[in-house]
């Protein structure tokens, strides 16, 4: 892997993951439109930067779990605990804001 797609990927996270939406995601509707993407970038910062990383290059860059390792130099265990932690909270975040945007009934 070239060092230069590394350091994009490890550096600038929030730059490219809503871009590059794949299969993978787990909430592919919200980043669909120009405003999912803020949105999308909005579930991300709420990510500790430990688990952001591991998510987007794993859901969104397409990198393997011993790619992940090898670069971070961590443990493969460490990478896919980041990514259960990271799905979980994604997912949990994503939720949130939707029930902020979802218009409300009035009275």
């Amino acid at each position: 892997m070239p060092a230069g797609r590394s350091v994009l990927a490890a550096s600038a996270p929030k730059t490219t993951a809503c871009r590059k939406v794949s299969t993978r995601d787990p909430t592919p509707k919200l980043c669909s439109t120009r405003s999912g993407f803020v949105n999308c970038y909005r579930v991300l910062d709420e990510l500790s930067d430990d688990l952001r990383v591991c998510f987007v290059l794993y859901e969104l860059e397409g990198m393997s779990s011993p790619e992940i390792a090898e670069l971070l130099t961590i443990p493969i265990g460490t990478v896919a605990s980041r990514l259960r932690r990271a799905r979980e909270a994604f997912e949990q975040a994503a939720s949130k804001l939707k029930a902020r945007l979802q218009p409300r009934g009035g009275v």
